[in-house]
């Protein structure tokens, strides 16, 4: 997968995290503010992650609330550094310079993503996105209809890319297609 080279480091996104998450937590970093849980939640009856791909680090803080962790994930070059935002549903939000452009539901999420959720078999996902472009012995890869009808105003593909284990659906990623 190709990305382009970040102009905004890894540092900086994280500088700039723990000042917005300094300021929004009353009692400073590390003391819990009291604060209503994030939207995030299993709670959530159903994420709509087209929506999510594309938006902007104040429109998620907004959307959602601070992330329970922020942490930066090495890849094998430099130049795929990703800051990630963990919340405590087990969605992960992954940074492309200001805008998230991966998002990641592990084996604890509890609600629904495309119609579908975790420990959904592969015969159940694929009745539901269609013929994979990809697929090996544990992963189906998707795209998502045409990434321009799937999401009009942002005019990118989205990519599906689904893990399985003995009890079905075990992690899900969905990302922009054109990095």
């Amino acid at each position: 997968m190709m990305r382009i080279h970040h102009t905004m480091t890894i540092s900086s996104l994280l500088l700039l995290v723990s000042v917005s998450v300094s300021a929004q937590v009353a009692g400073g970093p590390g003391k819990d503010s009291g604060a209503a849980p994030s939207a995030l939640t299993a709670q959530s009856a159903s994420i709509t992650v087209p929506q999510l791909i594309g938006l902007k680090l104040f429109q998620v803080f907004d959307s959602f609330g601070s992330p329970q962790q922020v942490y930066p994930i090495r890849g094998n070059q430099p130049w795929m550094d990703d800051v990630v935002f963990f919340y405590a549903s087990h969605v992960y939000l992954y940074w492309y310079e200001d805008r998230v452009w991966q998002v990641r539901f592990d084996k604890d999420y509890h609600g629904s993503f495309l119609s579908l959720t975790i420990g959904e078999t592969r015969e159940e996902a694929r009745a539901q996105l269609g013929t994979p472009l990809q697929s090996e012995a544990d992963w189906d890869l998707f795209q998502l209809a045409d990434g321009t009808k799937a999401n009009p105003d942002r005019g990118f593909p989205i990519r599906v890319r689904l893990f399985y284990d003995k009890s079905g659906i075990s992690d899900a990623y969905i990302y922009r297609g054109d990095f």
